[in-house]
């Protein structure tokens, strides 16, 4: 067993992974890497995948701390942060009450709003409305009163599920249906051209610090779909996003906001749009951001200047500390 160098690390890390939602492998690749960073300096990591026999484990494994990396359900909308906060169990990243606000797009979107942010013209809407309010008459709505092209998501998700961008009735009515395949609410926002951009932000000494704006460039002829995004073949990363400086520095200012704005602790990663002018609206906000090869958050960290194996190690160190302070 490798014995961690780190003084308030003086057991074995567990990397909650896996479980059943539809990022369950990409919540396998993302501890994977964590695991493989840790190792890297010492650090005696273990992927536990989230599973009937989780809470077992981690009672029996003797673990020092916890790094949650499910992506989806149960690890995004804050259910496993609250067990672990009934268990004492020290865990990185944002309390559950923050996850609960970043994982409802609603939510957090109505929380950056009020904050000064801008995002998409959208509404949010429930399979139940379509059943009650006649289908034919709610999209005639979108049809009527949405600036055009549309794009429908999950209200709850992430990695592209259920995201599909339409231009007609036909492709509106195809969307919708799939995106509450995920859930019962959809957004429906009115499609915004420009780069994808999204910022990591640690606040390890209780200060929000935005990293590097990290720009995410594709073939945007070729459907951009969950496949596609964990495809570093299909997915050119720049870092930093090209961009002038003021718009970075804008950016950089807007995901602290952001941040601030719905509780945010340890870390979080916010995704913009850039429209060729500089203007820019915030699409969402992730309290356990992917840690692929493609993932944005440890490309945004490590353009400052710090190795990825640090920030882990600081973040397991502020979660030991957190739990062990009367």
């Amino acid at each position: 067993m490798a014995v961690s160098p780190h003084p308030d690390l003086h057991g074995p890390v567990a990397i909650v992974a896996g479980g059943l939602s539809h990022e369950r492998a990409v919540s396998l690749l993302s501890g994977e890497r964590i695991q493989r960073e840790l190792q890297s300096v010492g650090v005696d990591a273990h992927v536990v995948d989230a599973d009937q026999s989780l809470l077992a484990s981690l009672r029996s494994g003797g673990y020092t701390a916890v790094i949650p990396t499910i992506h989806g359900d149960i690890g995004e909308d804050g259910t496993l942060q609250t067990v672990l906060e009934m268990a004492g169990v020290p865990y990185t990243g944002s309390p559950s009450q923050a996850c609960r606000l970043a994982w409802d797009k609603t939510v957090g979107r109505t929380l950056t709003e009020r904050a000064g942010l801008k995002a998409p013209p959208w509404v949010a809407l429930t399979s139940s409305s379509f059943k009650e309010l006649g289908s034919s008459e709610v999209v005639r709505f979108l049809v009527e009163d949405m600036s055009w092209p549309l794009v429908v998501k999950p209200n709850r998700g992430g990695s592209v599920l259920g995201v599909n961008g339409v231009e007609s009735v036909d492709a509106l009515v195809d969307a919708l249906m799939q995106a509450f395949a995920y859930g019962e609410t959809v957004l429906v926002e009115s499609f915004t051209e420009g780069m994808d951009v999204s910022v990591a932000v640690l606040d390890l000494d209780g200060q929000p610090r935005a990293g590097v704006p990290v720009g995410l460039d594709y073939d945007r002829t070729d459907r951009f779909d969950f496949v596609a995004r964990y495809d570093p073949a299909r997915v050119q990363v720049n870092t930093p996003a090209e961009l002038p400086e003021e718009t970075l520095a804008a950016l950089r200012t807007a995901a602290e906001t952001a941040h601030t704005a719905l509780g945010m602790r340890d870390l979080s990663r916010v995704d913009f749009l850039v429209a060729p002018d500089g203007d820019f609206v915030v699409l969402e906000v992730s309290a356990i951001p992917g840690m692929t090869a493609t993932s944005l958050f440890p490309f945004s960290v490590q353009a400052d200047g710090r190795s990825f194996s640090s920030v882990l190690v600081s973040l397991l160190q502020a979660a030991v500390a957190r739990t062990s302070t009367p």
